[in-house]
């Protein structure tokens, strides 16, 4: 004669232990890992031309837009990818000199020293932001 009660009660902690077992194979792992910001500045393309080397002196007035690593400057019509001297960085959508003083701030009117990129080489690495030309950085004098 079988014992019914031990095989039926076995076959249900079977049955659970396999529940349990295909729950914890099946599920999905929703966490993502995200970095984090605090600290974390997008570079802005920069440029090692001086004076010396003719970088045009002139000056420019426009509407700074900063977003993402993305700093542009609407003069009218145009709009120029900013490339930055070197030091110069984005914190907080303002743009700081190499000395941390504010140079420009997002959607403030902003002038600029420098001139368009001409015969100078426009480095390889910058983001394409939507501009329509090139605005090399040097400080105002």
């Amino acid at each position: 004669m079988t014992n019914t009660s031990w095989t039926g009660g076995r076959r249900w902690q079977i049955g659970v232990f396999c529940l349990f077992a295909l729950l914890a194979a099946c599920s999905v792992d929703d966490s993502v890992d995200i970095p984090p910001t605090s600290g974390a500045i997008p570079e802005l393309p920069t440029h090692e031309y001086t004076a010396e080397e003719g970088v045009p002196s002139g000056d420019v007035f426009g509407t700074l837009h900063v977003e993402g690593g993305c700093a542009t400057l609407s003069v009218g019509p145009e709009t120029y990818l900013l490339i930055w001297p070197s030091g110069y960085v984005l914190e907080d959508q303002r743009i700081l000199n190499e000395a941390g003083q504010l140079v420009g701030e997002d959607g403030t009117e902003t002038r600029l020293g420098g001139g368009e990129a001409g015969g100078f080489e426009v480095p390889d690495d910058v983001p394409d932001c939507g501009e329509t030309g090139y605005w090399f950085v040097v400080p105002l004098g």
